[in-house]
């Protein structure tokens, strides 16, 4: 995505300016697989950390994204990351998550 520091900037908000640079990953990715989902609603996310130098997400896509797709997948990010009013954590049973159903 190239430009990932400049959505990493918007994400400082008057609620939680101390979020640290794991959980802002963490979120980025979140909002990779929101974008990804706007232009592939059959995509089927697996995995998405945070990394040391990063962040990425897996699908299962029907066709391959290209690096064409990155910049308007960039675009979406910034535009539904207005729309997110807060970033927090919230731990789940990994059942939760595979299976998608409220944790216990």
């Amino acid at each position: 995505m190239g430009r990932k520091t400049d959505i990493i900037k918007h994400m400082k908000t008057e609620k939680d300016p101390t979020l640290n640079l794991e959980h802002k990953r963490h979120s980025l990715a979140h909002l990779l697989a929101a974008a990804v989902l706007k232009f592939y609603p059959d995509a089927k996310p697996t995995l998405g950390p945070a990394i040391d130098n990063g962040f990425y997400y897996d699908f299962e896509l029907p066709t391959p994204v290209s690096d064409k797709d990155l910049p308007d997948i960039e675009k979406e990010m910034k535009k539904i990351l207005k729309t997110w009013k807060s970033f927090e954590a919230e731990k789940v049973k990994s059942a939760a998550v595979m299976f998608n159903t409220p944790s216990a």
